[in-house]
């Protein structure tokens, strides 16, 4: 039986596999040294990983004694729940970025040079937050946000999309009307324009977790592909519930998962004909880490 230490330094193909593979395609240095191919994950620590779900959980834990928290000072996360609130107040701003840190992976920057793609110029992102702020409300409450578009969208991105530089927000999953203020995906936010939304969610609306995105038709996919996604947990307080003593949301070991996948360039196949982008023809090689001054960065890319 294969021990802890042994499973470590293991390769999906074997390691005989890996080496003559390795020298086939030319891997050295810090390629040849990464994770790739292995059969365990790269981490073999604690990773600490940012969560505006858990610094809510944190921020109310003590609501037995009256003690409810909003929100913190990072804006994490933004929450009405508790009998005492009925209204979860939020500023929104939808921004492009030229880079993101993901905990545990490591920094990912747009490259200088455009992408013809245009899914991989840059980063769109609520709140400078990837995923953005997670926000928190009861059933009957209303969810006020103000969106503000601030994208910084390229030129050439314009072109060849018109509508890529305005936005709106949709409540995705949810019972609520799109009337006066509400969830309207028909109306566009220009940019550098701002609009006031509610969402009154019903007394009666099922518990669980919807999400918010922009829904601008002709741009959704793309600001999807830029990141621009937040959570949105529709929980019962103790007004709404008798059993809230057996089912406590900021104390169960609940875990929030959102997935985003982000592409990143690749290590070179010389054994490949390499096509205009750097995915095509690399037959699935290790992320190509770049430095730059002895920051370690790796570069977003097209996806197949």
């Amino acid at each position: 039986m294969a021990n802890l230490e042994s499973l470590r330094n293991a390769k999906t193909i074997g390691q005989k596999n890996f080496k003559k593979w390795s020298a086939n395609v030319g891997l050295t240095g810090i390629a040849q040294d990464s994770a790739y191919l292995n059969v365990l994950p790269q981490h073999q620590g604690v990773v600490n990983i940012a969560s505006g779900w858990l610094d809510w959980q944190k921020g109310n834990n003590e609501h037995e004694k009256g003690i409810y928290q909003q929100t913190n000072k990072s804006g994490t996360f933004f929450s009405s729940w508790g009998p005492e609130f009925n209204v979860v107040n939020i500023d929104l701003s939808l921004a492009s970025h030229n880079k993101i840190t993901i905990d545990g992976f490591g920094e990912i920057r747009v490259r200088k040079e455009f992408s013809q793609s245009i899914y991989d110029n840059e980063f769109w992102l609520y709140n400078s937050q990837t995923p953005g702020p997670v926000i928190i409300a009861d059933p009957g409450d209303t969810i006020k946000v103000k969106l503000t578009n601030n994208l910084g969208i390229d030129s050439q991105t314009n072109e060849w999309n018109g509508v890529a530089d305005s936005t709106n927000l949709h409540l995705h999953g949810s019972h609520v009307s799109p009337q006066g203020y509400g969830d309207n995906v028909m109306i566009a936010v220009g940019n550098g324009e701002s609009r006031e939304y509610e969402y009154k969610i019903p007394e009666n609306h099922p518990s669980g977790l919807l999400w918010m995105h922009p829904h601008l038709h002709g741009s959704t996919a793309l600001s999807l592909a830029g990141g621009a996604a937040l959570p949105v947990f529709i929980l019962p307080d103790s007004k709404d519930t008798n059993n809230l003593s057996g089912y406590d949301p900021t104390k169960e070991n609940i875990h929030l998962l959102s997935l985003q996948s982000w592409a990143v360039e690749q290590e070179i196949n010389p054994n490949a004909l390499q096509g205009k982008n750097n995915w095509e023809n690399t037959k699935q090689m290790p992320a190509r880490i770049f430095d730059d001054n002895g920051t370690s960065f790796y570069k977003y890319a097209s996806a197949p």
